[in-house]
């Protein structure tokens, strides 16, 4: 089989063209021939149309002169005339394999008698038929072509595929000599070739109207694939809804490649407010507490408005959390606590958790979730000692479920519990995930980005600073904090961003060269156009009234801008059924069942992913990133749309009928964060046909 001419059927044919392959019916490859039937009994031509719209009318020689060889015959000369003495060579070379008909190779005159290949030392051809099928027992062969105990020339069926030679003989035929139609031209005539038209469905498995087109329906989808797909081949009006995700693997063939462009957007977030709660940072409450639903609704739904617009990230979850210092003097008041994730509100015992959550739907609304609310209508500022905070033992502790025990100079932090039992229970001061899926206090879901957005007037204990640094005993009277580079270490493990709003009350100053810092640290950062380079995202120094819309504009210009690398990841595709089988890369729609075939060889679901030779970076438009290798795209900018070549190839299943696998790409960072939604993930359905070799 030459797998060149079946991807060249593919290119006419799926999707982009209206018919292909060596066809009846007004349709055919360009500039093809091939034989015809003439009105005195000889054998002619035809040639396909440069548009491969249709044949042209048979082309046939008089008593004296024959036509030339069909292309892709052996002989070239003419047909033979009705004298000994043969005709005069037609006007075309032919190649190997058709017509049977005298004549040398430069188109002199044949001698008169029919040859079964056109060289002189052939054997001519007799008329004999012992199976009485129209064809010459010399032209059928000795041979038992489909192993059932006739030779060729006694079997009406050579092929065993159901149509008889009399048919796959071709039409135009009125002697048993004459040439055998080989109909896609591979050098086996179609009464010995299971799949005539070479589109990868077996002539017995298509309708009649259909074995010699590729694309019976003249839809522009293959055969192949509406087979595959369920559809009706030889029906235009039932077609399969994606063919371009359906990838044809024949065995034992060379690799063939599939482009796929996937996007490298987050269509879901997980969007976590830190937010400085020390005294000076009341108005800038008081401003996020009356912004958060549009926070919420412009984030979700994306906003044009502004310059640059906001960009819609429709499965972005938020969360809240809280920070103020150690609880004791000098670096802060009794009553403090270094992160707040879970609250006593109105002081009934019954805690509130600031859980990263879906928002409610209000009547098509997107709102924030309810303890979200609770949590910041509750709020207010107090606390704090010196100036810089404890932002980074915030970030430690919402990123993981570890132990954390600050001691000092007073209560221990977090304090003992239960209240004055004298005993730190760990565990239960942890309780914050029902799902032990999630990620760190502040419940990130796995494959979803990270985001926390620090709002703060102050620089931050044990940060980018040195000389904020809590000092140890006894200078300071602090243990058990954690430093930067354990910070950094617990942060980046998760692949979070920690996006910065300085507020310019406080230490405003402070506060944004720490941020800047952290920013650059966790990889926070985004293509500025203007300056032509990468940028943390980090505001400018916000007044109090505007820290709802510096939330906005940040997280989307780390939807729209943010430097993210990109790869991807191949797996075999099932799924239970009644859930979003392409996970937190999908798009939130719940799917129906599917596994893949039993593999025979191992009595489990067929692993697909086996039939994906290699994933490969294609370099479309290098100004949307920094730099590729083979797999991955490094720095690109924002939510863009990245090729992949797909490489597929089948050495390790041979079908005995056709066979669907399904495989799951996924576009991703290297942190395994979802990138793209429904246009960052593609199924595709791989096509295994059913083998063709004769016994």
């Amino acid at each position: 089989m030459r797998v060149a001419k079946w991807c060249a059927l593919l290119t006419a044919c799926a999707w982009i063209g209206s018919g292909c392959g060596n066809s009846s019916g007004g349709r055919c490859v360009a500039n093809e021939q091939r034989s015809c039937g003439c009105p005195d009994g000889s054998q002619g031509f035809q040639t396909c149309t440069p548009e491969g719209k249709a044949f042209n009318e048979c082309t046939c020689a008089g008593p004296d002169g024959g036509s030339g060889g069909a292309a892709g015959s052996t002989g070239s000369g003419g047909v033979g005339g009705e004298s000994g003495g043969g005709g005069a060579g037609g006007p075309f070379d032919g190649g190997a394999g058709a017509p049977p008909d005298g004549g040398s190779r430069d188109g002199a005159g044949g001698d008169g008698a029919i040859q079964t290949d056109g060289s002189p030392d052939a054997t001519p051809c007799t008329s004999t038929d012992t199976d009485g099928d129209g064809v010459a027992d010399t032209l059928e062969l000795t041979t038992d072509s489909d192993g059932d105990g006739l030779v060729d020339f006694a079997d009406p069926d050579s092929d065993d595929d159901g149509i008889p030679d009399s048919v796959e003989a071709g039409l135009g035929r009125s002697m048993p000599c004459d040439a055998l139609v080989d109909s896609d031209n591979d050098g086996a005539p179609d009464l010995r070739d299971l799949d005539s038209d070479d589109d990868w469905v077996l002539d017995e498995d298509e309708s009649s109207g259909c074995r010699l087109l590729g694309d019976c329906d003249a839809s522009g989808v293959a055969d192949i694939i509406e087979v595959a797909a369920g559809s009706d081949p030889t029906s235009a009006s039932s077609e399969p809804a994606t063919p371009e995700d359906f990838v044809v693997v024949p065995f034992g063939e060379p690799s063939q490649t599939t482009d796929l462009r996937l996007s490298s957007a987050f269509d879901a977030m997980d969007v976590y407010v830190l937010l400085d709660t020390t005294t000076s940072m009341q108005p800038a409450i008081d401003n996020l507490r009356a912004e958060l639903s549009n926070i919420v609704r412009r984030i979700v739904r994306g906003d044009s408005a502004p310059t640059p617009a906001i960009p819609s990230i429709p499965r972005a979850w938020f969360g809240l959390g809280d920070f103020n210092d150690v609880p004791w003097s000098p670096w802060g008041t009794a009553g403090d606590r270094i992160y707040g994730f879970r609250f006593d509100l109105g002081g009934t015992g019954n805690l509130t958790y600031g859980n990263v959550s879906e928002p409610v739907d209000n009547a098509g609304t997107p709102t924030p979730p309810s303890a979200v609310s609770s949590i910041l209508a509750a709020l207010g500022a107090s606390g704090g000692g010196d100036a810089p905070e404890a932002m980074t033992q915030a970030l430690w502790l919402a990123s993981t479920n570890q132990d954390y025990r600050a001691v000092g100079g007073g209560e221990p932090w977090p304090p003992n519990d239960p209240p004055g039992s004298g005993i730190f229970d760990a565990s239960e001061w942890r309780k914050n995930c029902a799902d032990p899926t999630r990620i760190g206090r502040a419940c990130f879901r796995p494959s979803v980005l990270p985001v926390f957005v620090v709002i703060t007037d102050a620089g931050t204990h044990n940060g980018p600073t040195p000389a904020f640094d809590y000092q140890p005993p006894p200078i300071g009277n602090v243990n058990g904090t954690k430093t930067y580079v354990e910070v950094l270490a617990n942060v980046n493990a998760i692949g979070a961003k920690v996006l910065g709003v300085p507020v310019n009350t406080g230490t405003p100053g402070q506060a944004r060269n720490d941020l800047v810092q952290v920013a650059r640290d966790t990889g926070a950062l985004y293509f500025d156009s203007v300056a032509a380079g990468e940028v943390e995202l980090v505001g400018p120094e916000a007044a109090s009234g505007a820290i709802g819309t510096e939330v906005v504009r940040l997280v989307g210009l780390l939807e729209s801008a943010g430097v993210r690398s990109v790869t991807t990841t191949t797996t075999s595709y099932s799924c239970t059924g009644g859930v979003d089988c392409t996970g937190c890369t999908g798009d939130g729609v719940p799917d129906p069942a599917f596994s893949n075939f039993i593999d025979p060889g191992t009595s489990q679901p067929f692993d697909a992913s086996q039939l994906i030779e290699s994933v490969t970076t294609v370099d479309t438009t290098p100004s949307l990133y920094n730099g590729r290798d083979a797999s991955m795209f490094f720095g690109v900018r924002g939510g863009v749309t990245l090729t992949f070549r797909i490489a597929t190839r089948n050495n390790v299943f041979s079908a005995d009928t056709l066979r669907v696998a399904r495989v799951l790409i996924d576009a991703h960072t290297p942190d395994g964060h979802g990138l793209g939604g429904s246009s960052g993930s593609r199924t595709l359905s791989l096509i295994l046909p059913r083998s063709r070799s004769l016994p």
